[in-house]
């Protein structure tokens, strides 16, 4: 038995606790360093010439032969996020990158906040805009209108033929990339922060032509963690949200104000006409009246709350260079600022990684339960809507139905009943609004390193969806109030919707990257990918519940007046092939080139294929004689780039001659239809033509970074 001793120092002669430190060869034979960077490891007499295998956690894993004597081991930082740019198809070295891209690191993500992942990138990068919504307040479950460099795609405002408007991705909307794969916005903002290693916005053509038909956009590639090769850790973390609601910008009138505003305005007087003059005074004093006695209701301050949530996960990993394992179990609740507002997440994931030889694989199971319930006070813009003037409560203390019966005349209508809905009374009758899905998807990834400068890569991915919604409405909310007598039996609505998504992607990458006489770096890259996505959605409304309390679809009496059972089916599919070249002189000067040829079946019968492409070119400045000695500059390159890329934002059918059938009702025994749009065999994309010039500096040792980017699409 041989006792091999030791100590891990990095690059400053600090001392590394933790290291992993294995005999090459051997899965069993491993040790760690202790708080002074020190070793104890016992080889047995039998092996020759041990290595030994030295990983840390952001250094570079290094290979040391032992010689018998003490060994001083000295580990690098190992090459940071910020230097390689993550496309989802081919990793670039940034330093010969001509697009314009943001890397964002988990330290960054922490640091900007952990609202949502959407919120802290927004934080971050400036061209990632989250449009506001204050007519929803704060609603957890609401999908948020994402752009990335503005608008790039035209609107399409044809009426949808047969695609749920929820699951119908906006048409500028950038595309989100999980772990290489296509995942919806949905997916994103459940996905658990702490699972996330780095983030990269791809924001020109050089960048996104690689998505062809999907591009134009901008790209959001999100790559999760790795396992690190070592002992079983077993790591819990827990985190504390809050939603408070801020409403220092609404400056609404009181109830004195609005009513002066009213009178001046003209709404309380009609010249020339003594009866409706008098009615209208008589709805006035009814106001003044309330006003005089105190009624001056702040309507905001009843839906909102300060909402409490929170984050837990539990994650355990471990395992040796042959043999990688790791499982992830959280829990996270959003609590909304609209009173019983709400989003709760439960996911789960388990890792294998296996390697032997020149071959790994790995497989990851991902399982997502999702609930999301909205608040029965309903839209937040309505609350700003109600007369001040108003008491939500009677003389007695009990709650008011409607707010108003003052029977007033109204210029344009003639004379009707005032009776504007109590908000409180129907926020407080018993109701149900909620959205569920159970997402399971698995990714399958192989690679085999043919030669050390080519390796081939093949991944293969599916995700089952199923979803579904329930919204209750009391007999007693005001929506009922105009039914007419014969139609008191059908107040009390329920609708029910059910649906299932199931989807493939598969891809082949080849990557070649070589150096030949130290100064011409050549890299190219080949894929193909095939995706086919399914989708069904059944919605059904009942009506006729007459017990106030019965949140259930079976308690209906009926169907809805002249309704029927709804609903939508979509299938797509899609294959392209990809092409990447990348040449760098001197690491001095360099040149790349992307081009893509993909076929949907979204497009036209005589237009399937979509070419698109870029080119780029770009300068490392700090490499040339005259900058390299410089201790100021780190980094300054200058890049340009021109492309072509598209968008496929429409309907899945709309290129096909689309009926829609009667309902069943037939003229003498032959079964109706109606036409819904006609075909169009040459409908293809949308194409953005795009330039970027930009340049990109780091000083003072990176403590000062800026990049500058001027574009037209």
């Amino acid at each position: 038995m041989v006792n091999v001793t030791g100590k891990v120092t990095d690059s400053k002669n600090e001392p590394l606790l933790g290291v992993n430190i294995r005999v090459k060869g051997f899965t069993v034979l491993g040790t760690v360093t202790d708080i002074n960077g020190r070793f104890l490891l016992r080889i047995s007499g039998n092996i020759k010439n041990p290595v030994l295998v030295f990983s840390f956690v952001g250094m570079e894993t290094k290979e040391v032969p032992y010689n018998g004597k003490f060994m001083n081991v000295i580990l690098n930082e190992g090459i940071e996020l910020s230097e390689v740019v993550v496309t989802g198809i081919f990793n670039k070295a940034r330093e010969s990158f001509t697009g314009a891209a943001t890397s964002i690191t988990s330290k960054e993500l922490k640091l900007a906040g952990d609202r949502s992942v959407l919120s802290s990138i927004r934080n971050i990068d400036p061209s990632f805009r989250i449009a506001d919504n204050i007519n929803l307040g704060s609603d957890p479950n609401n999908l948020p209108s994402i752009t990335m460099r503005g608008n790039s795609s035209l609107p399409i405002d044809i009426k949808d033929l047969q695609t749920d408007s929820k699951s119908l991705r906006q048409a500028n909307q950038p595309l989100f990339i999980l772990d290489g794969f296509e995942v919806t916005l949905t997916r994103i903002m459940d996905l658990d922060e702490n699972k996330i290693e780095s983030i990269t916005l791809l924001k020109d053509a050089s960048s996104t032509a690689l998505y062809g038909t999907r591009g134009s956009n901008g790209v959001v590639v999100i790559t999760t963690r790795r396992v690190e090769p070592g002992r079983l850790q077993i790591t819990y973390n827990a985190s504390l949200n809050i939603e408070a609601p801020d409403l220092r910008s609404y400056n609404l009138m009181n109830a004195r104000e609005k009513l002066a505003y009213e009178q001046a305005a003209g709404l309380y007087s009609y010249p020339g006409q003594l009866l409706q003059e008098q009615t209208l005074l008589d709805t006035y004093n009814q106001r003044k009246l309330n006003v005089e006695r105190g009624v001056d209701t702040y309507w905001l301050k009843y839906p909102v709350r300060t909402g409490v949530g929170y984050r837990q996960g539990l994650s355990l990993e471990g395992g040796n260079e042959t043999m990688l394992y790791g499982a992830n179990l959280s829990y996270k609740r959003t609590a909304g600022a609209m009173k019983g507002s709400d989003r709760s997440v439960l996911e789960g994931s388990i890792l294998l990684m296996y390697k032997i030889k020149n071959l790994s694989f790995r497989n990851e199971l991902v399982i997502v339960s999702s609930t999301g319930k909205n608040s029965p006070y309903g839209s937040f813009d309505k609350w700003g809507l109600t007369n001040s003037y108003y008491a939500p409560y009677d003389e007695d203390g009990s709650l008011s139905k409607v707010l108003d019966t003052t029977q007033y005349f109204q210029l344009a209508s003639g004379y009707q009943t005032d009776s504007p809905p109590n908000p409180l009374y129907d926020a407080l009758l018993p109701s149900k609004n909620q959205d569920k899905y159970q997402d399971i998807s698995n990714n399958f990834a192989i690679e085999w390193r043919i030669l050390p400068e080519l390796f081939v890569r093949g991944r293969f991915s599916f995700t089952s969806q199923t979803n579904r919604s329930d919204v209750y409405v009391s007999a007693k909310n005001s929506i009922f109030d105009n039914y007419s007598e014969e139609d008191s039996d059908r107040k009390g609505q329920y609708t029910y919707g059910s649906g299932n998504m199931f989807l493939y992607d598969a891809d082949i990458t080849l990557n070649y990257s070589k150096v030949f006489n130290d100064v011409h770096q050549l890299f190219a890259g080949l894929g193909y990918n095939i995706t086919e996505s399914k989708n069904e959605y059944y919605i059904v409304v009942g009506e006729g519940i007459s017990v106030i309390n019965m949140d259930f679809l079976g308690m209906a009496g009926k169907y809805q007046k002249d309704g029927r059972p709804g609903g939508s089916e979509a299938i797509t599919r899609r294959v392209g092939g990809v092409f990447n070249g990348n040449y760098t002189y001197d690491r001095r000067y360099f040149v790349d080139f992307s081009g893509r040829v993909e076929g949907s079946s979204q497009f036209g019968a005589d237009n399937r294929y979509a070419p698109f492409w870029s080119i780029g070119l770009g300068w490392n400045l700090y490499n040339e004689k005259f900058l390299k000695e410089d201790k100021f500059i780190d980094v300054a390159r200058l890049r340009f780039s021109y492309g072509v890329t598209g968008s496929q934002g429409f309907n899945p059918y709309q290129a096909l001659i689309a009926y829609k059938d009667n309902g069943g009702k037939s003229y003498r025994g032959w079964y109706g239809n109606s036409l819904m749009g006609l075909g169009n065999k040459d409908l293809g994309w949308q194409k953005t033509y795009q330039y970027n010039i930009g340049t990109e500096w780091q000083l003072w040792n990176n403590r000062i970074r800026f990049n500058i980017d001027v574009y037209k699409n």
